[in-house]
């Protein structure tokens, strides 16, 4: 999959995950768990995209 339609693909849950936190210990780890899944895949398969600071 190329890099803009990763970030098509998943902007709307990373967003959510920003705008919308949660107290709820099991959601929390949910998140955390896919967010690290995004990670781990964007840094395999694009890993010499550099992203502005800020």
């Amino acid at each position: 999959m190329r890099e803009a339609m990763f970030i098509k693909k998943n902007a709307e849950k990373w967003n959510t995950y920003q705008n919308s936190p949660t107290d709820n210990p099991d959601e929390t780890a949910e998140r955390f768990i896919n967010l690290i899944d995004d990670l781990s895949y964007a840094k395999t398969f694009y890993p010499k995209v550099r992203l502005p600071a800020g």
